[in-house]
């Protein structure tokens, strides 16, 4: 039995424009995987997009007490466009201080994509439950949701039964949640997922 150690991330940042319009950044994956200096880019989807013309995103964060302020900037065209006609955009995230990660800030500040079937807000406690109890390396924006059914006493019946259980990584994007509308299977349009498999899979 092979088991996806995938590790969701809360990808969902809030920002609140002076206006009181909430613009939601969803972080799919990182544009070029450089952070320095307080600076990183990454693929996002904009929900309210309409209310953020232009202009920065401010968001002041507490973090092990310190303040974060983190600033968000869209890029409309060239380069950092849109990708694909897949409704990615690429957003600029900049703070201060600069030695904090961003993967601490969305540990802090973000939110859990949770799927549309859970008429819900999500909750802190998400971080926790809205995982496999394997799950190991951060890259995901939902569950692989089958495994959610595993408990650690499940598994160690399975394996007093015989069962041998091995690992590997595939990082859910938001393909997960698109609907099919198309006629045929072959015009659906996915996102990419990124997937880690060792030479001894391909032994299996």
């Amino acid at each position: 039995m092979i088991l996806n150690d995938t590790k969701v991330i809360p990808a969902r940042l809030i920002f609140a424009k002076n206006t009181g319009a909430e613009i939601e950044i969803f972080c799919l994956e990182e544009f070029d995987k450089k952070e320095e200096n307080g600076r990183c880019k990454w693929y996002c989807i904009i929900g309210n997009l309409k209310k953020w013309k232009s202009g920065k995103l401010k968001k002041i964060i507490e973090y092990k007490g310190e303040k974060i302020v983190l600033e968000a900037t869209k890029h409309d065209n060239g380069e950092l466009g849109m990708e694909n006609g897949e409704g990615r955009i690429v957003v600029e995230f900049r703070w201060k201080p600069e030695h904090i990660k961003f993967s601490e800030i969305l540990e802090r500040a973000g939110l859990v994509p949770l799927p549309p079937y859970i008429k819900r807000k999500a909750e802190e406690e998400d971080k926790k439950t809205y995982q496999t109890i394997y799950a190991k390396f951060r890259g995901s924006v939902a569950a692989p949701t089958a495994g959610l059914h595993f408990t650690d006493r499940v598994l160690q019946k399975l394996i007093e039964k015989g069962t041998k259980t091995d690992y590997l990584t595939l990082h859910v994007n938001t393909g997960t949640f698109k609907p099919v509308t198309n006629d045929t299977i072959d015009q659906h349009k996915m996102h990419k997922e990124i997937v880690s498999i060792t030479k001894r899979h391909l032994i299996i």
